[in-house]
């Protein structure tokens, strides 16, 4: 059955066109001259500046020109400036060419206050030598060093402004303004590829020719140049919608382009990866093959290190193939940055028509992502979970890129979720060595603490990028890695006895037949949630039109082997058994030997309980109320028992006239058969 999913839509939406903001002059800059910004500085800061370049050695003494804005100096290389002009559209930092001593004299003059990070700007120069100012480097005396990109403005207030309830994005800038080598996955209604505060950063498949219409990397989308598009089953991921684009500007809109917005990573790479349509909505089934499609590219080497995921359904609908697609993005090492929804619920409720799926999985690499608005506040609409939400991020308000070359103002936390996805990828350009567990934990740690989020998430914590980039060479204090978990025992088979084979007659030599095509197999082994082998599951091998390529029924010891499988293709792997749920159907790459394993998911398990006196005799006649589950009675054993769902979030209160209890409230959560113990005493 394909289940429909709601795209978690904003709330509202304003039109606006990006102008080109930055500015040129008439003056000219050569390789040798060195630019310094005199913006607002008065004539008394400007003979600072001129009696500390006086101090260093190998700059004339003289400006060659200056307005309001610049202040140009030149290199006293004894050769004539007209002979080096800048070659064309050659962006030079300033700060970067000024050696540290230089700097460091410079500085002597300004009040300690260095040059790179107060007076420094980026420029380019143009084909005839003019200047184009890019970002501004200054110094903040609360902040410390800032760089503004040339395509900021006020609209994005998330980034940075004066009440400080932002992410502190232009500190953040001043140590790394990102970088190409890693891959942020966009799994939403598309991206709009062509925008051109987005082209630029747009992921181009190593793998795949463009525009011949052949599926170069075999992974069942020809021409898959950008991404994938899961509505259309094809290669083209273009948004027909507007939300995944709108998500894909916050986390990496080019920055310092003079045009529109600037992301919170200037040059990451964005994957587009389409399971919405144009209306917003879309089917789980799609999900998961959406997020597999981003798993088997990390599989084949692309440096996938995360997915962005700005949508979801409401309910308590626990949706198997979405989970283990998840899961399998986690043994995968890519992140899952979901949003948590807009419906004011508390995802942390047992259970709510409200709850935000997929980000109230249970997972390891899923940071769930509310929604906090300018002025501090939790935003009315988001979801919210002290122990299901983790981190607040800017997401009323959002100014970002729209397609057909515009932009637009979005609600909700669908636009929350990219900030945080573009900061954390912010963070792998600083330090690449960061595993996502790492990188999860610097974020959560590094936040800035908001008092309206106390309460309401895990950490209490607004994203901070620039603490995480300050922190980014090592992890948080105290940190230590997951523990490597126990590899499920090899089932060693007996051995069958060699025996010695009847010599068949010498045939007469024939032609050589012509070879067949190499065939590989695919096997594995399938467990119960509790580590038992399942036998009798049903393993099919399907194309990805689902024709069937081979059957087998697991044996005693959950193993099964499909043999004749032809590769190198793309193929889907089902499991079956009554009365269990299997992850759905496993996307497999199969170029020749391929092992695939599963976990059989009991559709209920037992939440048990025992009640006994401080002598641990039993204590019958306990009344145990677990809520939506009902109400049940310790027995002459002093046991009860429950029949309840996966991930169910229980409480259990537990109460008799004339006796007092330990703890007389349990909560927790259901992945497996559980015993709870209460103990009571006499008033």
């Amino acid at each position: 059955m394909r289940r429909v999913v709601l795209i978690l839509l904003a709330l509202t939406w304003i039109v606006h066109d990006g102008q080109a903001a930055y500015a040129e002059n008439g003056m000219q800059c050569y390789s040798g001259q060195l630019i310094f910004t005199a913006d607002g500085e008065s004539a008394a800061e400007l003979a600072k500046i001129q009696r500390a370049v006086d101090r260093v050695g190998d700059v004339d003494s003289s400006p060659i020109d200056k307005t309001a804005h610049l202040v140009l100096l030149s290199v006293d290389s004894g050769g004539s400036p007209a002979d080096s002009l800048i070659p064309a559209d050659e962006a030079t930092d300033i700060c970067s060419d000024l050696k540290r001593a230089r700097r460091e004299a410079i500085a002597d003059a300004r009040s300690g206050e260095a040059l790179d990070v107060t007076v420094a700007r980026r420029f380019k120069c143009g084909c005839n030598g003019e200047i184009s100012i890019l970002g501004q480097r200054y110094y903040d005396g609360a902040k410390g060093p800032t760089y503004v990109p040339n395509d900021y403005s006020a609209s994005l207030w998330g980034m940075s402004q004066a009440n400080d309830v932002d992410i502190d994005a232009p500190e953040a800038w001043s140590i790394s303004t990102g970088n190409n080598n890693a891959v942020v996955a966009v799994i939403d209604t598309g991206v709009d590829y062509n925008h051109p505060d987005l082209q630029a950063n747009v992921w181009d498949n190593p793998f795949e020719i463009a525009g011949d219409g052949i599926d170069n990397d075999s992974n069942g989308f020809v021409d898959d140049i950008h991404g994938a598009n899961m509505v259309s089953n094809n290669g083209n991921p273009l948004d027909d919608n507007g939300h995944g684009s709108h998500c894909s500007g916050t986390i990496g809109g080019r920055g310092d382009n003079g045009i529109g917005v600037v992301g919170v990573n200037w040059t990451t790479k964005i994957m587009a990866v389409k399971m919405l349509s144009s209306g917003g909505g879309g089917s789980l089934y799609d999900g998961a093959r959406a997020i597999d499609y981003v798993t088997n590219m990390k599989n084949r080497g692309v440096n996938v290190v995360l997915s962005s995921n700005s949508w979801g359904w409401y309910g308590t609908y626990f949706d198997v193939n979405v989970y283990y697609a998840i899961d399998r993005a986690r043994q995968a090492g890519i992140g899952f940055v979901a949003a948590a929804g807009n419906n004011a619920s508390n995802d942390d409720a047992a259970s709510t028509p409200d709850k935000g799926y997929p980000a109230g999985y249970d997972l390891a690499n899923i940071v769930s992502v509310a929604a906090v608005a300018e002025n501090g506040t939790l935003a009315y609409f988001s979801n919210y979970g002290v122990t299901s939400v983790d981190i607040g991020a800017p997401g009323t308000n959002i100014y970002s890129t729209w397609p057909g070359n515009s932009y637009k103002w979005l609600n909700g936390t669908s636009m929350a979720t990219p900030h945080v996805s573009g900061a954390l990828m912010l963070l792998k350009a600083v330090n690449p060595a960061l595993t996502f567990a790492q990188m999860k934990d610097l974020l959560f740690t590094y936040g800035k603490p908001l008092a309206a989020l106390s309460g309401k998430t895990t950490t209490g914590k607004l994203l901070n990028v620039n603490n995480m980039l300050v922190n980014a060479g090592t992890p948080p204090p105290g940190w230590t890695p997951a523990a490597t978990p126990t590899p499920l025992p090899t089932n060693t088979p007996t051995a069958v006895p060699t025996s010695t084979p009847t010599p068949l007659p010498t045939a007469t030599a024939t032609a050589t037949p012509t070879p067949v095509p190499v065939f590989g197999a695919v096997s594995g082994t399938i467990l119960a949630d509790d580590g038992r082998p399942l036998s009798g599951v049903r393993v099919e091998v399907m194309t990805r039109d689902y024709q069937t390529l081979g059957v087998k029924l697991t044996d005693a010891q959950g193993r099964y082997s499909i043999p004749s499988i032809e590769g190198p293709k793309l193929y889907w792997v089902r499991a079956t058994l009554s009365g269990y749920t299997f992850g759905g159907d496993f996307s497999l790459y199969h170029g020749g030997t391929s092992q695939v394993d599963f976990l059989g998911v009991r559709s209920a398990y037992r939440l048990n309980g025992l009640v006994v006196n401080p002598d641990k005799s039993p204590l019958a006649g306990v009344a145990v109320d677990a809520g939506t589950l009902g109400t049940a009675v310790s027995d002459a054993d002093g046991k009860f028992g429950f029949d309840v769902p996966m991930n169910f979030k229980y409480q259990l209160n537990v109460s008799k006239s004339g006796y007092v209890f330990d703890y007389p409230r349990r909560s927790g959560q259901v992945y497996g058969n559980l015993t709870r113990v209460f103990v009571g005493s006499t008033q």
